[in-house]
């Protein structure tokens, strides 16, 4: 419905936007760095806010509605984020196998 409706969209993602900011500063804040001199806190939370999008996107046209599912999905799709930013997209068995060490590691 959001994304349908230009009015809403915009509000969203105006409040989107706010919310990643915060956040980005409580980061650089825990971290102890200057959230206008250091890129880092906004492109983590750029990264997590784009996997959720995602995330939310793919549950919303999947058949299981469930908590559990999207649970799970964001679970898979996170063990997705370093392998993505990493090089060789190519080899998905690799990065497949390095979501799955992340996974047994936790």
């Amino acid at each position: 419905m959001i994304e349908s409706t230009p009015a809403l969209l915009a509000v969203h993602l105006r409040r989107s936007t706010e919310m990643e900011e915060t956040i980005a500063r409580i980061i650089a804040e825990r971290e102890g760095v200057d959230v206008d001199e250091d890129p880092r806190p906004r492109i983590v939370v750029a990264a997590f806010s784009g996997v959720m999008r995602v995330t939310g996107q793919m549950w919303g046209r999947g058949a299981d509605q469930s908590l559990e599912a999207i649970r799970a999905l964001t679970e898979e799709y996170l063990d997705h984020l370093g392998p993505a930013l990493a090089p060789h997209w190519r080899d998905r068995d690799r990065d497949r196998d390095r979501c799955e060490e992340g996974r047994r590691a936790l």
